[in-house]
């Protein structure tokens, strides 16, 4: 069946050769992948979300070289080019396979060219086999040459008339499409009786399926191409078709012109007639998807013949009269019968006759299918009613009906008709689509269980349908028309004035009870003589409203016409909106549901008819919903009388773009008149003014979207638009010290105060704050939950009380309070307050309480009480003091001490101090105070003078980090004299801000005159609180996270953030820029400042920036440093905190260290010096601060003509700035120019090149005797001895002086014990080292063994080698056990160190799998290469028990054991002369040949095959450096005991500890795409390797005939099999099949997003 029946003519594109919209419907190009959808209507982005019909890959789809055949057979069948710039690519399995181009492909260039004769049609077929016939020629060509295009088609595409069941279809709620979707699978069943016996029913279908979805058709005669079909749809394509001809076809225009204009093909050109897949103008960018147009279809083209629905279809159409039948039978229901004795038969009749006449007067074309689409109404169907409504009754009430009106009943009735509403479409759609999602396959429907994808499909179409009818509907009731897309066109809402004068007197209604519509009639032909008179006998005929706004003409005719008759009416009921079962917003809210369920996979949804699969029901609902929506954009409003808006009804303008300004101005338009309209009234008498009165309350009537909103000019409507950036509000700024007249919408507001937040740090970067930025989903779901709940309602909210009272309960415990015994009653005392600040005042409060009732019952004067406390004091206590009038006496912090101690507390103490308060965690560096110490002084104090002096502790930050981190220590209750404890839950107590914890230690500590009783609704509650009212939620918080960690946790917690610090203070205090001022016992923080410099004069210098300045340079990495000052006497102490809390890692603090290091480099390079800093130098060298001229002096040096300023001055400060400079460049060309050195070793440190040159030439000086040359002795022996003897001695003085220039002048590494020259020498050695090994490589192996003789003269022999594999029995028949044995093999020499290697192997290696891996390798390269080593040849046991199991695991182990101890060891070193005695000096010293520190190797060797391969080349390397030992041990007769096998394996091991390091950063920079070289060690060690193994190959020709065994060949041959299928099906997995599972989460996390 031909796709045309399914549509209206396509709309008139302007012809251009690359347009793909110039396609017909019938161009039914599919995906070429079976997923049957296209790309989403949003070209490439797939930012709408479309929902696709899922579909099953074919089991033999192809791989990446099937995508090469399918490429190569093009080429071979088409005149493709032989590179094509495209491939095939898999999306994911909602989206399938695309083609996308690989490289950019310029305008008008071909992509695929296709010959028509490689192509399927159904030419010379009658039209109604076509589909068959097609079918029969995709089967037969099975077994052709087309088997890789034909691996690339899908399974099947599913088409609803041929896989949707009758429950699925009937969810169309479409009695035509229904209809259609019968036709063709009337079709399908031919085809499967007609093909019976040669192809079975599922082949048929498969083929039927894709011929229906994938050919076009050319002036009747249906096209497939293969390879362009490969092409998804989208309306914005970037590629579009065009036919070539070759000269002299008969084919031409006639057979192409449907599909796009034909080119012809170069005069004398032999091509075939062929279609090419052509860029369109803006040309294709690399990487972009090639896409085309599929036409502008409604939705059932989509879904009978391409299998899917899309979410927005801007060319759906809703029918609104299938033919002039139709039409006629609505106007006849209408009105209703004629006569009350009206017979069926006799109406019928009337309805042909009807139609005859509209046949003979509007001609025979064809009216079927009169829609309603996005361009507007059918002129067809328009010219139609016109026609119809002034030949015969056009309302019930015998009234003339206008065009408008008469619309909008029909699309009334449509919606009606539907089963379900367009609301309720709408929730069911997003319900399916959530369904979907979660993976939910059907749903069961009152006639039958369907299929989750069907299903959707289905509500999509029906709602389509609904919103097309609705925007139609609203349109019509608001402009009496229906917007279209064409910017010239226009809608017509009066033919002439006859039609507006009858409008009117419909509006207005009956003048006369009995007013006849005779008489009516000649009412309004006098209106329209009496409008003709006064307006002109000018053309007023199809008044129409345009793009461009309303006809001038109408404005003229209506306005006169209300103006010279009645004009307001008593209102109509709104017929067609209050009449729908279900409104807009309830489907738009389903449609929601629908797809949130679809979101959440569900499969199915329950409907009162029954239950259905979810992507059935979604495609249904969306449909109905399309229709309902089409029917009305603006819904509720109503027509409005609008002027001085006229405009040429020729300008083009974009009016679908601006209805909504046109709607704004309309309001405004309408209150104008309504104004002016009823002034005017007044003096027409009081018919007029009851005429006004009446027009006003119709408006308010009518227009209830728009009122009062219309009323106030202030006030836009374009808030009826949903984005965010569309609306005014966007545009105009926020009210900031008033508050608005107006409210705005929710998500506008939201949006634009997170614009304003959007400036604000991350929390878990602020390192100022101690409050707790991190909480647990469940904790904050808590939150939510009690957000509305008032704590102090205690009996409304009776949990929380008693939540907080355990607590309270709890921390009176943990702080070890007597009123909390381990047996018996618990009568804890205390609350919950809003943050620590509050719980201190209460806790000072009871201090002043209890003093002064102390002091009146000793009958002493109590009016001036002073408080003792440490400078180091939060801000709220000197609040306290202000407000309660309480004398402040502050310990002062001193340089080097920073709280208060006991002795100086002592001092301040007398009779009027109501207490001390200690700070249990200070702010500045975290330290602890002294509790005990103060303590045992209160207790001496009020032991002399019975003061009763209390201690309040202020543990904010430390009260919950001391029981957990320090148990032992006596702080809390257990000392005497703590009366109260304060703490803030936001703190460590880890719960959101806005939570602090007072607990007394007992209720003789909480005076009675704080507490207060309360009768608060109906109930008597106690009050000890500065607030009333407060939120529960933190208290619900706290009680979770006390749940929710236990002490365990807590401790758990703590520990880690000790850890933390402990490694950041290790870092930063190698860095050797701070000194760290923070202590090891206190609150989990570091504090630290910067350390001076020291000059080129020697003398320490202030850096050129400051604490400030490195903090402000990491507030650019985002970063919150904070940089303050210490009180007091210590103000001068500038320094920074980092607060450690729970959500701040090790990778953070690695982070926030390697920033700080880049902050300094760049502030040592970019020096700061404030105008205060120079003012301070100035006022101490001149005595006075510098003017505004002396500032120059930072931008260039003073000159002598300088007469306005003090030359002397400019000249100091020049020089100061200079020298500082000057003295900081040094120390940073020094390599780390403010590192601390021990006195003691920093000469070692210091470099001494000019010394070292120095001494080295003395060396050779006196050596060489350049002064005095020895004379050649004359006889021939002993000159040959002395030139021999003086050869060797100046290759071994070359190679010392470039050792000694490696060490003073060679690369360096991170290896800084013992020494960094130890390891330039070590890279010196290698260097020499691989020089050597590449010599002997250009030698033969004679030259190469008695060259060796140089070094030792006893080489040069051949050696023996010893067999290890010649006894083997470990049991000897009547003689036991053969110990002899046993002792030769494990009192070997080499035993030993085999275990000690392996040690060393471990301690560089650091991974189990690399290491055994080498070690069972190794055993198996024995093995194989035994045949030509006799070393190789063992027994069995000493192979695998011995060696392996043995020596192998206790040096792994052992090694590994080494590895955890330096990892977990804590590095904090001091200089030897740091050393309290000379047996720690000693001791220092020696530790000097242990590791600085220690780095963690996460090798992640199985987290890909490419890292997997990238660990195991060093093991491979390692491989070769283990044989080449032996191989070189023979081919260069070198006995193992002789030292250069020594000599080797040192080497080796001194290379391979930083070669190794080098290798892993390498990986790991390569893994962060840092692109950078490989180290020096680990390049040498590649180098040395290569060499090595080479020497071995050239050498040991003709040393080893004996041929491989048979047995080592099969072994590797398997195992070389099995490797390479493992290892190739885990690529596979990992990079094509995790793509594609990558790929499809990808699109469900973005269609849950959207």
């Amino acid at each position: 069946m031909p796709l045309p029946m399914h549509g209206m003519k396509p709309a008139v594109v302007p012809p251009t050769a690359l347009s793909a919209s110039l396609m017909l419907p019938a161009l039914s190009r599919r995906t070429h992948h079976s997923r049957c959808r296209p790309a989403n209507h949003v070209p490439v982005q797939r930012k709408a979300p479309v929902l696709r019909m899922a579909a099953t890959l074919r089991a033999d789809s192809p791989t990446h070289h099937g995508e090469t055949a399918l490429f190569d057979w093009l080429v071979q069948q088409c005149a493709t080019p032989a590179c094509p710039k495209v491939e095939r690519r898999y999306v994911s399995d909602d989206v399938g396979y695309c083609l996308v181009a690989t490289k950019e492909v310029a305008p008008d260039e071909v992509i695929l060219s296709v010959p028509l004769t490689a192509a399927i049609t159904s030419e010379g077929v009658d039209e109604s086999r076509w589909s068959t016939h097609m079918a029969i020629e995709l089967l037969e060509r099975q077994s052709g040459s087309c088997q890789p295009w034909l691996d690339a088609l899908p399974v099947h595409v599913d088409l609803p008339w041929l896989y949707w069941s009758d429950a699925e279809l009937a969810e169309l709620q479409e009695e035509d499409t229904i209809a259609e979707a019968g036709q063709l699978r009337a079709v399908f069943e031919s085809a499967c009786q007609e093909l019976e016996g040669r192809f079975a029913r599922q082949q048929v279908a498969w083929a039927l399926s894709l011929v229906h979805s994938r050919s076009f058709v050319m002036k009747g005669c249906h096209v497939w191409l293969p390879g362009i079909d490969m092409c998804n749809h989208t309306l914005a394509n970037n590629a579009g078709i065009r036919c070539v001809r070759s000269p002299g076809s008969c084919q031409g225009a006639s057979a192409v012109e449907e599909v796009c204009p034909p080119q012809a093909a170069a005069v004398g050109s032999q091509e075939p007639d062929r279609f090419e897949l052509v860029a369109e103008e803006r040309g294709i960018a690399a990487g972009e998807e090639v896409t085309i147009s599929y036409g502008s279809w409604p939705s059932d083209v989509f879904l009978l013949f391409f299998g899917f629905v899309p979410a927005s279809n801007p060319h759906d159409s809703a029918v609104l009269f299938y033919d002039l039948f139709d039409l006629s039978s609505f106007q006849q229901r209408l009105v209703g019968p004629a006569a009350a004795d009206e017979t069926e038969e006799s109406a019928w009749a009337a309805v042909v006759a009807t139609v005859q006449q509209l046949e003979t007067q509007l001609g025979h074309q064809d009216f079927r299918r009169m829609a309603a689409t996005a361009a507007g109404i059918d002129a067809r169907l328009l010219d139609a009613a016109q026609a119809l409504l002034l030949a015969g009754r056009g309302s019930t009430s015998g009234q003339p009906m206008s065009l408008p009106a008469f619309l909008r009943l029909r699309c009334q009735e449509l919606l009606d008709s539907y089963p379900t509403s367009l609301q309720e479409d709408q929730v069911l759609l997003q319900q399916l689509e959530q369904q979907a999602a979660a993976g939910d396959g059907s749903a069961a429907l009152p006639s039958g269980t369907v299929r989750l994808p069907q299903l959707t499909a289905a509500v999509r179409y029906r709602l389509g349908k609904k919103q097309r009818c609705y925007t139609a509907d609203v349109f019509l009731l608001f402009f009496g028309f229906v917007p279209a897309s064409n910017p010239h066109d226009s809608a017509v809402l009066f033919y002439d004035l006859f039609d507006l004068s009858s409008f009117q007197q419909r509006l207005v209604g009956p003048a006369a009870a009995d007013e006849t519509e005779e008489s009516a009639w000649a009412a309004v032909v006098a209106t329209v003589q009496q409008l003709e008179a006064q307006l002109g006998h000018q053309d007023f005929r199809r008044m129409a409203a345009t793009a461009a706004g309303i006809d001038a003409r109408l404005l003229d005719a209506a306005q006169a016409l209300l103006l010279a008759g009645r004009g307001s009416t008593s209102g109509q009921p709104d017929e067609l909106l209050d009449s729908y079962p279900t409104s807009l917003q309830e489907d738009q809210v389903l449609l929601q549901q629908l797809e949130q369920q679809a979101a959440a996979g569900d499969g199915s949804a329950a409907l009162p008819s029954g239950t259905v699969r979810l992507p059935q029901l979604t495609a249904a609902v969306r449909y109905r919903l399309g229709k309902k929506q089409n029917l009305s954009v603006v819904a509720g409003m109503r027509p409005a009388e609008v002027r001085e808006i006229a405009c040429d009804t020729g300008t083009p303008t974009q009016f679908i773009t601006n209805t909504m300004s046109f709607i704004k101005n309309a309001a405004e338009a309408v209150k104008r008149d309504v104004a002016d309209l009823t002034a005017k009234m007044k003096k027409l008498g009081k018919e007029e003014e009851e005429m006004s009165a009446n027009l006003v309350g119709h408006l308010a009537e009518r227009i209830p979207n728009l009122s009062p909103e219309m009323a106030d000019p202030d006030n836009a409507v374009d808030d009826l638009l949903d984005s965010t950036f569309a609306s005014r509000y966007t545009s105009t700024p926020m009210s900031k010290t008033t508050m608005p007249l107006h409210g705005a919408p929710a998500h506008v507001v939201y949006q634009l105060i997170t614009d304003v937040r959007k400036l604000d740090a991350t929390p878990a970067l602020n390192l100022a704050s101690f409050v707790t930025t991190w909480m647990e989903p469940e904790a904050e779901k808590l939150i939510h939950e009690s957000l509305a709940v008032n704590y102090v309602d205690t009996v409304e909210y009776p949990s929380s009380t008693e939540i907080h009272n355990r607590c309270v309960t709890m921390l009176a415990k943990l702080w070890h309070s007597p009123s909390v015994p381990d047996e018996g009653p618990v009568d804890a005392v205390g609350t919950g307050c809003i943050g620590s600040s509050e719980a201190i005042m209460l806790g000072a409060l009871s201090l002043k309480k209890k003093w002064e009732a102390k002091r009146k019952a000793e009958g002493k004067e109590a009016t001036k009480p002073n408080l003792v406390m440490g400078a180091q004091v939060h801000v709220c206590w000197q609040k306290f003091c202000r407000y309660f009038d309480v004398e402040e006496r502050y310990v002062p912090a001193e340089v080097g001490r920073y709280v208060a101690t006991p002795e100086l507390i002592r001092d301040l103490c007398d009779e009027n101090t109501i207490g001390v308060a200690v700070v249990f965690g200070s702010t500045y560096n975290g330290e602890f105070e002294d509790v005990e110490g103060i303590d045992k002084v209160l207790s001496e104090l009020n032991a002399k003078h019975d003061w009763g002096l209390s201690i309040h502790i202020d543990g904010a930050s430390g009260a919950f980090v001391a029981p957990f981190l320090y148990p032992d220590l006596k702080w809390d209750f257990r000392l005497d004299n703590v009366a109260s404890i304060n703490a803030s839950g936001h703190k460590y107590g880890l719960v959101y801000p806005g939570l602090g914890w007072i607990i007394w230690r007992d209720a003789t500590h909480l005076p009675e005159a704080m507490v207060f009783w309360e009768a608060y609704l109906g109930t008597m509650e106690r009050s000890i609180t500065l607030n009333f009212s407060k939120p529960a939620t933190n208290i619900i918080a706290q009680y979770y996270v006390f749940l929710r960690l236990g002490y365990s946790g807590y401790r758990k917690i703590m520990m880690n953030l000790d850890i933390i610090r402990k490694r950041l203070v290790n870092a930063l205090s190698r860095t050797g820029h701070f000194e760290i001022l923070s202590k090891d016992i206190g609150v989990p923080l570091v504090a630290f400042r910067l350390k001076t410099v020291t000059g080129s004069d020697g003398k320490e210098h202030h850096r050129l920036y400051d604490e400030f300045a490195l903090s402000d340079r990491l507030r650019m990495r985002g970063w919150v440093l904070p940089a303050y000052s210490m009180p007091d006497n210590a103000g001068d102490v500038k320094l920074m905190r980092v607060t450690i809390r729970e959500d701040f890692s090790i990778g953070m603090a690695d982070m926030l260290v390697a920033d700080i290091e880049d902050a300094l480099k760049w502030l040592d390079t970019h020096f700061t010096f404030s105008r205060e800093d120079i003012n301070k130098i100035a006022q101490a060298q001149l005595g006075r601060r510098l003017s505004r001229f002396d500032s120059s002096i930072l931008a260039r040096p003073p000159q002598d003509d300088d007469k306005q300023v003090d030359v002397k001055a400019r000249r100091w400060c020049w020089r100061a700035i200079k020298a500082a400079d000057q003295a900081i460049m040094a120390k940073l060309r020094a390599h780390g120019a403010t590192m601390d050195l021990d006195p003691r070793t920093r000469f070692l440190y210091v470099p001494h090149t000019v010394t070292f040159l120095f001494l080295g030439m003395l060396a050779l000086v006196y050596f060489s005797h350049p002064f005095h040359p020895p004379q050649r002795p004359v006889e021939p022996t002993a000159a040959a001895a002395v030139a021999y003897n003086n050869s060797k001695v100046g290759v071994w003085a070359m190679v010392l002086v470039y050792l000694g220039y490696s060490v003073v002048q060679g690369p360096s590494t991170r290896m800084v014990r013992p020494h960094p020259a130890v390891w330039r020498l070590v890279h010196g050695i290698m260097v020499c080292y691989l020089l050597f090994m590449t010599y002997l490589l250009f030698q033969n192996v004679h030259d190469a063994r008695q060259f060796l003789k140089h070094l030792y003269p006893e080489l040069g022999v051949e050696l023996p080698e010893k067999h290890y594999g010649t006894n083997c029995a470990l049991y000897i028949p009547g003689k036991g056990v053969n110990w002899q044995v046993l002792h030769d093999t494990i009192f070997d020499e080499f035993v030993v160190a085999h275990t000690v290697g392996w040690w060393a192997k471990a301690l560089i290696i650091r991974n189990y799998t690399m290491l055994w891996f080498i070690s069972i390798a190794f055993e198996l390269c024995e093995k194989t290469l035994q045949h030509w080593l006799p070393n190789f040849n063992e027994c069995w046991w000493d192979s695998w028990v011995l060696d392996v199991a043995i020596c192998n695991a206790i040096g792994i182990y052992t090694g590994m054991w080494t590895v955890r101890y330096f990892k977990s060891k804590q590095y904090n070193w001091s200089g030897i002369s740091e050393q309290p005695s000379l047996l720690a000096m000693a001791k220092r010293s020696l530790l000097q040949f242990t590791p600085h520190s220690w780095d963690h190797f996460d090798w992640q060797i199985f987290s890909s095959p490419k890292r997997c391969v990238q660990c195991f080349f060093p093991v491979g390397i390692i491989l070769l450096f283990e044989v080449n030992h032996f191989f070189l041990k023979f081919v260069l007769w070198v006995p193992p005991s002789n030292p250069l096998n020594t000599y080797r394996l040192i080497i080796l091991a001194l290379f391979a500890l930083p070669g190794i390091k080098e290798y892993y950063e390498f990986l790991e920079s390569d893994a962060k795409n840092i692109f950078t070289k490989l180290g020096t060690f680990a390049w040498l060690a590649m180098a040395i390797a290569v060499v090595e193994t080479l020497i071995c190959i050239k050498f040991s020709k003709g040393l080893f005939p004996q041929p491989w065994p048979t047995h080592v060949l099969w072994a590797w041959g398997i195992a070389s099999v099995v490797f390479t299928v493992t290892f190739g099906t885990w690529c596979w997995r990992f990079y094509v099949l995790g793509k594609r599972l990558a790929g499809g989460r990808s699109v469900s996390a973005r269609q849950k997003t959207q």
